[in-house]
């Protein structure tokens, strides 16, 4: 009897979980075939995958985002025992727009750990994603032959980010190590032939848009051709495709000139409300002043605005072709005033789907339509489909907040339009995570919070949407009465608030980068040695009150309420 326990005790330890494996075994498999992308030169960052072979034919795969630049291993993942062809998936589905090439083990392993150790001569450590992806990897010994690469652009630290709001994960850092000239950082991706001169950013690493007035032809010709035929196909512009790119890109710029009414029909009633507003005020000119950086306007995916920063202002704005608004302004008052029933309807569609997805990180096509069914229209489920799917095609709001991880193409018809999920357009980089936490989270859930239309709406205010809190008119009383806060400033701090708390456990976001570390040095901290021990006490015990009632993406809605 003793041996067959021990027999079963043997056999039972050969099962470990992912990660014991990983640091137990992984390194004792051969090593496989190792890819790279070819972005360095655009961005300093590059894929790079790594994969050890198991016996049968699978193999284990890691990859790693490197930044050659600056700051080393930004993210790591890896995916066990899959067979060949989920790994040619992984490559070209998820990066359908990087070409990888095979190249030694000596590369990668040197291009990783050199980046690393480029960048914790600056103060930066490897993402935490590594500490357990890195086990992919030899060790890094003298038995890996010495490669040698560049690191940093011209040879300095320079550091490439998304949004201002990345590029905070890490100036603190280079800024405490390096000092302020010990780096140059940009926020956007650098053109090939982008220098120190360039006048895409400033000093600052602001993206700047234009001090003289830009025409339609000026922002679409920065356009790809495929999105430029995308929103042609949306506005009902019809582009002969056999014509040269140049010729297409003329063509739709002329036309949204020549017929206003086609992009009046379709941008967000937010966006037509901002038009608006800018024929009332002369003096703003082309720029619209006050829009939040957290989201595009649609504007501005039509190729018919940029968005960033004046040069020498702290003012954030949409810039509008100048073209365009000139002859836009004679239709914009009295568009707003018309009767337009379908219109009306597709933004209140958008609206919910948007406030939706906003509140529950992602909302299935279904979700969206029971609500239209129970809190819009009194209509039969089809009906409410069919209101939905109108909607759907004639919105490029609604296509921007598809999943894209699901390789949804609404011209080929690839995926099943029940199967469709719109997420948040303030969601995590990584939207699989995002969705794997939603739905991990969510089954502990036992009870759902519902939204009423009124919070709805409020979740889909654009630039700053308002998420609905139990708590909130105690926090907004502090703001204003004791910070002297006006209506938009409080507005905009209780959005960054519900915004660092749905990121809570994104790995792109630091520990600083929590709702109570943002309102201690963005909130109280702007007041400094004005407030009393005793305000600030209450102004963080009204903050934590306000967080535990916020409606969670990762329980679906719930809150404590």
């Amino acid at each position: 009897m003793a041996k067959k326990k021990d027999k079963k005790k043997s056999s039972q330890q050969q099962f470990l979980s992912p990660e014991a494996f990983l640091r137990q075994r992984m390194r004792s498999l051969p090593i496989g075939k190792c890819y790279i992308n070819d972005m360095v030169d655009a961005s300093g960052l590059c894929h790079i995958i790594v994969t050890r072979e198991h016996t049968g034919g699978r193999v284990s795969a890691g990859m790693f985002l490197v930044d050659m630049w600056c700051t080393g291993v930004r993210e790591a993942f890896y995916r066990l025992r899959i067979e060949p062809e989920e790994l040619d998936e992984l490559m070209f589905r998820d990066h359908d727009l990087i070409d990888f090439r095979e190249i030694s083990y000596e590369e990668a392993h040197n291009r990783i750990y050199g980046a690393i150790a480029f960048a914790e001569e600056a103060g930066l450590k490897p993402d935490k994603s590594f500490q357990t992806a890195q086990y992919l990897l030899e060790e890094d010994t003298d038995d890996v032959p010495l490669m040698e690469f560049e690191f940093g652009k011209d040879g300095e630290y320079f550091l490439v980010c998304e949004s201002q709001l990345e590029a905070s994960r890490y100036l603190p850092t280079l800024r405490r190590t390096l000092g302020e000239d010990g780096f140059k950082y940009i926020v956007g991706l650098l053109d090939d032939d982008d220098d120190d001169d360039d006048d895409d950013g400033d000093d600052d690493g602001r993206v700047l848009i234009s001090d003289s007035p830009v025409t339609v032809a000026d922002l679409v010709g920065c356009m790809d051709i495929s999105e430029v035929q995308n929103c042609a196909d949306v506005l009902g512009i019809d582009l002969d495709e056999e014509q040269p790119e140049d010729a297409q890109l003329q063509a739709y710029a002329e036309a949204v000139v020549k017929h206003p009414e086609l992009v009046l029909d379709h941008v967000s009633e937010e966006d037509l409300e901002r038009l608006h507003e800018l024929c009332d005020i002369p003096d703003w000119g082309d720029y619209l002043p006050y829009f939040d950086s957290g989201t595009d306007s649609l504007l501005v995916d039509y190729g018919l605005a940029e968005q960033g920063w004046k040069e020498d202002s702290t003012l954030y704005a949409v810039h509008v072709a100048a073209d365009f608004l000139k002859a836009a302004k004679p239709l914009i008052a009295d568009y707003m005033k018309k009767e337009k029933p379908g219109l009306k309807l597709r933004y209140v569609v958008e609206m919910v789907t948007d406030g939706l997805a906003n509140l529950y990180g992602m909302v299935t096509r279904r979700q969206v339509a029971d609500y239209i069914k129970k809190h819009i229209l009194t209509i039969p489920s089809d009906y409410a489909d069919d209101i939905f799917d109108d909607a759907w095609a004639n919105s490029m709001l609604i296509d921007k907040m598809v999943q894209p991880v699901l390789d949804y193409d609404p011209a080929k018809g690839k995926l099943q339009k029940e199967n469709v999920v719109f997420m948040s357009r303030y969601g995590w980089s990584d939207v699989r995570m995002q969705q794997h936490i939603i739905n991990k989270m969510g089954r502990h859930v036992s009870e759902y919070r519902s939204f009423t239309l009124d919070e709805v709406a409020d979740a889909a205010r654009g630039g700053v949407p308002l998420i609905t809190n139990a708590r909130q008119a105690d926090l907004e009383r502090f703001l204003t009465d004791v910070l002297g806060h006006n209506e938009m400033l409080v507005m905009v701090i209780c959005h960054n608030l519900w915004y660092y708390q749905q990121h809570i456990g994104d790995p792109v976001y630091e520990a600083d980068k929590t709702p109570d570390a943002f309102f201690k040095e963005m909130v109280l901290g702007k007041h400094g040695g004005q407030l009393t021990e005793t305000q600030k006490d209450e102004g963080m015990r009204l903050l934590y009150d306000y967080l535990d009632h916020m409606p969670q993406w990762v329980m679906k809605g719930f809150s404590r309420i």
